[in-house]
């Protein structure tokens, strides 16, 4: 079977349509990758916090109990 320059033109038309699908496809996976960096970054935040207010009252009590005199309390 001999190739003509109109199944060369057919090929490349299905490959550009081709490219276009995979290039809507990337900014389809690069949107849900960004959105899913934001919401881990927004679970870690929430995470750290939890931590701290189990953490920080303890602390001052195991500070005091070592009769270590505690002044002042910061979180972040």
């Amino acid at each position: 079977m001999t190739t003509t320059a109109d199944d060369v033109w057919k090929l490349l038309a299905e490959l550009v349509e081709a490219q276009k699908e995979t290039e809507r496809r990337f900014q389809a996976t690069d949107r849900q990758i960004t959105r899913l960096s934001q919401e881990i970054g927004n679970l870690g935040g929430k995470w750290g916090r939890f931590v701290e207010n189990m953490v920080a009252p303890a602390c001052e009590t195991l500070f005091l109990n070592r009769d270590i005199p505690v002044h002042q309390v910061s979180q972040r």
